[in-house]
This record gives structure tokens, sequence and C-alpha cells, in this order.
């Protein structure tokens, strides 16, 4: 039987390698994260390595992320970061609500 990690790095390795497109951003092109996060399980836990795969971005962008808040802290476990896919998730659901009610607030002002 699989674990969940090892499901999904596989699932990263199958979405950032597929025979669609031998790009190495083939993630990207094919709708990035979102497509790459829309492909697993919300339970599905991912590593700081396998969620740079699934972003096609480097660890070092991953930590950079974290900083500024785009993603959210990692759990650690055993000295590994790890991040529970519903978790990210609902951290980008998150912050585009914030986003929309930002934009909302200055299309109200700019009409006052």
């Amino acid at each position: 039987m699989v674990n969940r990690e090892e499901k999904s790095a596989e699932q990263a390795q199958n979405l950032s390698s597929s025979g669609d497109n031998d790009s190495e951003n083939d993630v990207q092109a094919k709708g990035g994260f979102i497509t790459f996060l829309s492909k697993m399980d919300e339970h599905d836990m991912l590593t700081e390595e396998g969620l740079a795969e699934g972003f096609g971005v480097s660890a070092r962008t991953i930590r950079r992320m974290i900083e500024r808040r785009q993603i959210p802290k990692p759990l650690l476990l055993a000295g590994r970061k790890i991040w529970k896919v519903g978790a990210i998730i609902a951290h980008l659901d998150m912050m585009s609500r914030i986003t929309l009610k930002e934009a909302e607030t200055l299309r109200k002002n700019q009409t006052l």
C-alpha cells in the first residue's frame, strides 16, 4: 500500500513529466499549481520538495513564499516540512477572498 506522501510525490512527478508535453514547465502550461493541487485529495501531504516540484519552483522559492505568507507555514514532522493539500487550498482561497474585498473597497472609494 502506498502512503499519502508517496502518492502525492508520484502525482507531482506524473504531472511534471506527462507525455503530453516534454517541457519542464508542463505543470505551469496545464494550469500551474491549481491543476496540480486539484488532482490531489485534500488530506494528501506534500514535502517541501514535492510542493516546489508541483509549483514549478525551487525549494528556496517555497521558503520565500512562506515568508511572504503566500502559502501557509508547514507542519514539522520528523524534521521534515510538510503541508496538507487542503491547508494550501484553504490558504489560497482566503487570500483570494481578501483580494476581492480589497478590490471592492477600492472600487467603492473611487465612486464616492
